[in-house]
């Protein structure tokens, strides 16, 4: 023979509902989580994006700051190169007006020396 029906339906172990209970956290959790990656990883890739924007103005501010110190080198190459030629142009002219004027020093005391013994030589031979 069969047994009788239960007059109650037949509940589920008491282990039932802890094992449901914890299936229902452990997708809770595993749903916070991806979210959690989520949330993190769009933070990352837009902060790597501004990083990325900012090493490109870095780079190209340490150009510009490399152009400008070249060109404001070779302005100041260009005005000692200048200096130097207008130096040595001084330099140069004076010493030609040196030897101009020692030149004509020079003659004027051998034209003195000259009319002075031309004149001693003619005062001797009036005589």
């Amino acid at each position: 023979m069969q047994p009788a029906p239960a007059a109650f339906p037949s509940q589920p172990p008491p282990e039932a509902p802890a094992k449901s209970e914890y299936e229902r956290l452990t997708a809770f959790f595993d749903q916070v989580l991806r979210y959690s990656l989520l949330a993190i990883g769009t933070i990352l890739a837009i902060a790597g994006a501004f990083l990325w924007k900012s090493t490109s103005d870095v780079q190209s501010q340490a150009a510009a700051s490399i152009k400008a110190t070249q060109d404001s080198a070779n302005g100041e190459i260009s005005a000692i190169g200048k200096k130097a030629q207008d130096a040595a142009q001084t330099a140069t002219e004076k010493a030609v007006q040196d030897a101009i004027a020692k030149s004509h020093l020079e003659q004027l005391i051998q034209n003195t020396a000259r009319q002075t013994v031309e004149e001693t030589v003619g005062a001797a031979t009036q005589r």
